[in-house]
């Protein structure tokens, strides 16, 4: 007895310190955000601190400064935040949402990490239509949409009591305009005297008050509708945009001087100009920068913004909404000095310097536009060298774009931790226009390392030469990187694989093309070699129904140094490419497709081996009709028949869990008393019952398509190790299907004086078919250690530790369904978990994972890591597959996020979280890249924050509520109390709901200790009195008190005895 207790004991602490182990090793956190926010609503500049802030319609707000200082937050609800502004100089900003409500926020740091937080928030009914922010930043004036100005008090954001009515302003105007100008749609502040309001109404009503004098000083009025208004530098002149494309000038000294407006693309109709801003050069002619205006006929699908300068006119053309605009200055007193101009569009953010000649765009060190074409593949190299990272830096930039040779004009804040750069982790994107992409991720900060075009290596048509000439007019010019249009579908990027080690990648495309790649450190005219591999082969009946394949051209080709083209692989028939390996020291490469999959010697540039998965009564030609899983329409259904029949005995016979010890084929009646024994038809109700819910095959018909395809070759996969019993280790590859079918084939590879003379041999060593026949999601050969197998390249680098080759390897096999674990070379199970049947969830994407302890660098673990179709992750021991945590990623609704999930090596994990932008998350505790920055604010600029005074609450403590509630009943009963000074008069004869109330008014329920007394208050105590009465009351209206005390006495004692 002794021992079994000891044995409890250190079991208990084994797992105690586990779970200490546990928070060592894993670590849920959300680090970081790539790429361009999705729906940007909102602009703002801090001109002192240097930072930029936008707004999004689902509640986002992000803040950038230089490069690494970034604050991200959200407000509750996903509310739309439709303005933005910045108090200088504070490291304060506020927000407007869609509900009106004003937020103040607050830029902070808080044990080291870079904090946004809101610190005061206003809700007013109010619909606000135009925001001005005071100059001395103390006032937010804001122009509602039933034509008032109101005043807002910062920081406190108390809305005060007077406001501009538009009944004062109006009576300055025309007759027409003083029954209603309209909502106020644009307010702003004279640059020169801030006691000057400039005030807009939709209908065209502009005027000048005086906030010193209350009155308006001067007025006009338009007959167009208005949009936007702003002053001049000097202060004597504004300039108004109207929703004809109109632009109108009014000298605010001489209200004689109101110019006609002027169209700017007349003098045909033209579409609204949204806003307009009016900028001095100091010597130069002034800036006037309009969004809009464009001819509605000819171009009124444009989205443009106009930059104006004396003689001087380009229309920006972009290929997404514009949302909004602004500039950075160099104010001085003479002057506003534009120097770059920021727009914000809906797919992407557009810098130009305007102080260079030809107004060139400036290349963004974040918020880049990643979906310049829609995102079709991701892959994650972790620890790339610095040598091999210098070579991909050196690749062409296909794009032809020329940037500003200027310092980026956004520089606030410092880092407050200098990003290790020894490292580098490399996120790969392909994409629809067949191009891919290389971002360095190893900071907080998103950079474009190289991109590379593979387009261009293949006929078709020709796209027409970029026009860098401007047009006559209008004078437009192509700007930003955002293109939604793909020429060709079939050139769209579906797997990309490189080695870190070597250099050499492999692209494989939508057409069954795949180019291999490496890295050369000159230039060279290259002419590219190819191979065919045919993989159904003479198979009877196929016709293939899809598109035709990409025609290679055969002239030679210019290669800048960096990657350059060694050959292309053409698959027949040419299905999208499913899955690719690639092994740089043996040099060969593995596709895979709906159809089967093919070895290739990339080095001899020759077919190894080509394996076709498809079944002789599975035969199909298209590439996007599902194949079917049943072997006849027949049995197909019969077999649903029989499920019909099944559910409704099913519900009938459905009883609740059998008890321990509750004898097989019994189950509890609902008397406690054991039924007797089950027909067979209930035995096996029960037996459906009780068993854990297995993935059901007839199930997957509301699948997606490419998970119908039985034969589609999901995994690839090359390892060396012990495949023939008894034999030594040998290069294998293992692949595996869509109908758990896994084929596993050993090779024999040349010696390495020989290899570029002689063949690899290769054969099918051994089959194996999982029996639920889910799809393969990956297989991993692990040593001894529980260590993935290293590249063997970055072994003889040093980079990465040798494997243990002395045997006892095992591979690990997971479907979507479960994990399993076999010995090699015997494929013996070792273990296995059950993720469908335990939990309902399948696996959508997986890796082995090393975790490291955060507090010993010495000490790791080897994982399985998971997301699941719930969007959930989760980490499981090896070899044990024991899982450790679970955490919620991503929603379940959220397809596309879960489809681009992917693990990197060191436990983190990136995913699609909208078209625009990747979301980085870790599970490890050790592993989080998140912003170490601040904003240095000098001691004085911002304004402390009033004390709050505590709210007083309106809760009754418990004493006064039994005392309110007694009070209750006796007005109900008819009791009229008297004052004190007559209590010592002979009170008169009560009735029974009188006595009741004098005694429950006895009760001292101001007592220290008011549990002591809860007990004098009851129900019974209550019948007792109303019972014996004297027949004054009646027995009704006994009843009605009785049931009214029952309804007060409850909470009463609850929160008393609470106390």
């Amino acid at each position: 007895m002794h021992k079994f207790q000891r044995f409890l004991r250190r079991a208990h602490e084994d797992s105690e310190a586990r779970k200490k182990l546990q928070k060592e090793l894993f670590a849920f956190n959300r680090t970081g955000a790539y790429g361009f926010p999705a729906k940007p609503s909102a602009l703002a500049w801090d001109p002192e601190l240097k930072l930029l802030a936008i707004g999004t319609s689902t509640g986002e707000l992000r803040i950038y400064g230089a490069p690494g200082v970034e604050y991200h937050a959200e407000v509750d609800e996903e509310i739309p935040i439709k303005k933005a502004l910045f108090i200088p100089n504070q490291g304060r900003l506020l927000t407007v949402l869609e509900d009106n409500s004003i937020q103040l926020w607050e830029i902070n740091s808080k044990n080291d990490k870079a904090v946004l937080e809101i610190v005061r928030q206003n809700k007013a009914e109010k619909n606000w239509t135009a925001y001005a922010l005071s100059p001395n930043g103390e006032q937010l004036l804001l122009g509602a949409e039933d034509g008032n100005v109101y005043t807002l008090q910062l920081p406190t954001l108390a809305l005060d009591e007077q406001f501009i009515a538009a009944d004062t302003v109006s009576q300055s105007a025309p007759d027409t305009f003083k029954l209603n100008p309209g909502a106020v749609e644009g307010l702003a502040f004279n640059p020169k005297n801030a006691d000057k309001l400039l005030v807009g109404y939709s209908r065209g009503l502009v005027a000048v008050w005086n906030r010193a004098e209350s009155k308006v000083e001067c007025s006009t009025a338009y007959a167009q509708q208005l949009e936007s208004l702003c002053w001049n530098h000097a202060g004597d002149q504004v300039m108004s945009a109207h929703n004809d494309g109109s632009l109108g000038t009014w000298h605010v000294t001489d209200s004689s001087k109101v110019c006609a407006p002027n169209i700017p693309y007349g003098p045909f109709p033209c579409k609204p100009i949204n806003r307009v801003l009016w900028k001095s050069a100091g010597n130069k002619e002034a800036f006037i920068i309009f969004a809009g205006g464009m001819p509605r006929a000819t171009y009124g699908d444009k989205n443009a913004v106009t930059v104006q300068q004396g003689n001087k006119q380009v229309a920006l053309d972009f290929t997404s909404k514009v949302i909004d605009f602004l500039t950075i200055n160099e104010l001085t007193e003479d002057a506003d000095n534009p120097q770059s101009l920021f727009v914000l569009l809906e797919e992407e953010l557009v810098a130009i310097d305007l102080n260079s000649d030809g107004w060139p765009p400036y290349e963004l060190p974040y918020l880049t536009c990643m979906h310049s074409s829609a995102v079709t593949s991701v892959n994650y190299v972790s620890n790339v060298p610095a040598d091999i990272m210098e070579k991909i830096r050196r690749t062409p930039n296909n794009l032809n774009l020329k940037y500003s040779q200027k310092e980026w004009p956004v520089k606030g804040g410092q880092l407050t931790e200098d990003p290790n750069m020894n490292v580098f982790e490399l996120l790969i994107t392909g994409h629809e226009d067949g191009s891919v992409r290389f971002w360095d991720v190893s900071t907080v900060c998103l950079r474009l390392v190289a991109t590379i075009a593979t387009a261009h290596y293949f006929t078709g048509e020709e796209a027409a030469q970029a026009q860098d000439d401007l047009e006559d007019w209008p004078a437009f010019r192509k700007v930003g990187l955002f293109d939604p249009y793909s020429d060709d579908p079939r050139l769209a990027v579906q797997r990309v694989i490189l080695c870190p080690a070597s250099g050499h990648m492999a692209i494989a495309g939508t057409a069954g093309q795949v180019i291999v790649f490496s890295l050369n450190d000159e230039d060279q005219t290259v002419e590219l070699k190819s191979v065919s591999v045919n993989i159904v082969s003479d198979r009877d009946n196929f016709v293939w129904k899809g598109h035709e394949p990409l025609v290679l051209k055969t002239e030679a080709q210019f290669a800048g140094a960096g990657f350059q083209p060694n050959m292309v692989i053409q698959l027949s028939p040419p299905a999208a490419v499913t899955a690719l390996a690639l092994h740089a020291e043996w040099k060969l490469i593995t596709v895979g497709t709906a159809h089967g999959f093919g070895l290739i010697d990339y080095a001899r540039v020759k077919q190894v081996v080509a394996k076709c998965t498809l079944s002789p009564g599975n035969v199909q030609g298209t590439s996007d009709a599902p194949l079917s899983r049943r072997k006849s329409f027949k049995k197909s259904l019969r077999e649903s028949f029989r499920r019909i029949r099944k559910v409704p005995s099913f519900k009938k016979r459905r009883q609740p869990s059998k008890p321990e010890g509750t004898a097989e084929g019994e189950t509890k009646a609902e008397d406690g008393k054991a039924s007797p024994r089950a027909s067979p038809m209930k035995e096996q109700v029960v037996s459906i019952e009780t068993k854990p819910v297995e993935r059901q095959v007839e199930a997957r018909e509301h699948r997606p398509a490419d998970e119908l395809i039985v034969s589609m070759v999901r995994c690839l996969y090359f390892a060396e190790t012990f495949i023939a019993h008894g034999g030594p280790q040998t290069p294998t590859l293992w692949a595996g299907t869509n109908s758990g079918a896994i084929y596993i084939y050993q090779m024999t590879m040349p010696a390495a004086e020989k290899r570029n003379d002689e063949d690899v041999q290769c054969m099918l060593a051994k089959e194996l078919q999982l029996k639920h026949r889910a799809p393969v999601q990956m297989i991993t050969v692990i040593d001894s250690k529980t260590a993935p197998l290293p590249n063997a390249l970055e072994v003889a680098q040093g980079r990465a530790k040798p494997a243990d080759m002395t045997g006892n390897h095992k591979v690990i096999i997971c479907s979507e369904e479960q994990f399993k674990i076999f010995q090699l070379p015997q494929l013996k199970p070792l273990g296995k978990f059950k993720l469908t049947a335990f939990e309902g969830a399948r696996v959508r994407k997986i890796a082995i994972v090393n975790f490291v302890s955060k507090s010993d660098d010495n000490y790791s673990e080897n994982c399985v890591a998971c997301l699941s179709n719930l969007g959930e992750l989760s980490v499981y021991t090896i070899p044990g597959l024991r899982r450790q945590v679970m955490h919620p990623c991503i929603k379940k609704e959220d397809i596309n996020g879960i489809a681009s999930f992917l693990f990197s090596p060191r436990g983190e994990g990136f995913y699609l979280q909208s078209s625009s932008e990747f979301a980085r998350v870790t599970l490890s505790a050790r592993v989080i890249v998140e912003p170490r920055c601040r904003v240095q604010i000098e001691e004085g600029n911002r304004p402390p924050l009033p004390v709050e005074q505590p709210v007083e609450t309106k809760e009754e403590p418990p004493a006064e509520a039994a005392a309110n509630a007694l009070n209750e009943v006796k007005e109900e009963a008819g009791v009229i109390e008297e004052p004190e000074t007559k209590l010592v008069e002979e009170s008169p004869k009560k009735t029974s709901a009188e006595e009741v109330t004098d005694k429950l008014e006895k009760t001292d329920l101001n007592e220290s200790n008011p549990c002591d007394h809860s007990a004098d208050i009851t129900i019974d105590s209550v019948k007792d009195h109303t019972q014996t009465g004297n027949g004054s009351a009646t027995i009704e209206h006994n009843a009605a008190l009785e049931k009214k005390l029952a309804e007060i006495e409850s909470p009463i004692i609850n929160e008393l005895t609470a106390e």
